[in-house]
């Protein structure tokens, strides 16, 4: 059921929805009004489905969710990645009275809000050890999600761990196939996932390397060929998906890469800007 069309999956959600109660009416909201339910709270779901909020709740767990946000949240990513680019730019503006850089900033602070009300330490702090003991280090991601997966790579290797952005096509590909069981890769991927980097983590997984996903839900095509999975949530505020809570994630991962060997990290920092220093790369602030 996972990685079905987005009209499949919401098919598949019916199909196990009883016939009558809870579970049928937040289904039956869910299709007939799909952009708004990816938005309502549970009370706006319950005055729709002439249920109670505590129903909500109910129908939400029936259908194999804890309640009603998580549901929401892989519907409204599941919406998302269904529509086009200009179809969500229009959803966007349309009632909006906010300029482009209002929407934009008030969606990224909606987004780095609901990313860091999960409590994914856990799987952060596990994906991180195995990380610093491996041989090799990727960080791949399509497009935009690209960059964020060089950020990553620099990060890392500043801290005394190397790891290698290879970008796409052929480069990621012949990197992927020298993985092994000793190796790890870090992969990014959002809205409708670039296909090359789901090959490249299925590549991955299948020569034995472990693997963290970042991603928007745990639905994602991406998710399923995962050894640790992290969500952060990418809806922005026009036509293209926020760069924000992936960021965050990603300087979490190596804020905590950072503390796996304090003396380590800090003496590889050091040494970096000593060559830096030797190179002239940065400017002192002195001569500025």
């Amino acid at each position: 059921m996972t990685n079905l069309p987005f009209e499949d999956w919401l098919a598949s959600l019916s199909d196990r929805a009883p016939s009558k109660g809870a579970a049928r009416g937040v289904v039956t909201v869910m299709t007939h009004q799909p952009e708004y339910a990816s938005y309502a709270s549970a009370s706006e779901i319950a005055r729709i489905a002439n249920i109670s909020v505590g129903g909500v709740t109910r129908g939400a767990q029936r259908l194999g969710y804890p309640g009603w946000p998580a549901l929401r949240e892989e519907f409204r990513a599941r919406y998302l990645s269904s529509l086009s680019r200009s179809e969500i730019a229009a959803q966007h503006a349309q009632g909006s009275s906010h300029s482009g850089v209002e929407e934009s900033l008030d969606a990224d602070q909606r987004a780095l809000a609901l990313t860091a009300s999960r409590d994914q330490r856990a799987v952060l702090s596990s994906a991180v050890a195995e990380f610093a003991q491996a041989h090799t280090r990727l960080a791949i991601g399509g497009g935009s999600f690209g960059c964020v997966a060089q950020i990553l790579s620099m990060n890392a290797s500043l801290g005394g761990y190397p790891t290698s952005s290879p970008g796409e096509g052929a480069s990621v590909v012949n990197a992927v196939a020298r993985l092994g069981p000793s190796d790890f890769v870090v992969a990014l991927g959002f809205w409708r996932v670039y296909e090359s980097t789901i090959s490249a983590v299925t590549t991955a997984r299948g020569r034995g390397a472990r693997v963290l996903v970042i991603t928007d839900h745990h639905g994602s095509a991406l998710a399923q060929v995962a050894n640790h999975v992290v969500t952060a949530s990418a809806e922005g505020g026009a036509f293209f998906p926020s760069m924000t809570s992936a960021v965050a994630v990603v300087n979490a991962f190596c804020s905590e890469l950072g503390r796996v060997d304090v003396s380590y990290t800090r003496t590889a920092v050091a040494e970096a800007e000593a060559e830096w220093t030797r190179a002239g790369l940065l400017r002192h602030p002195a001569r500025s």
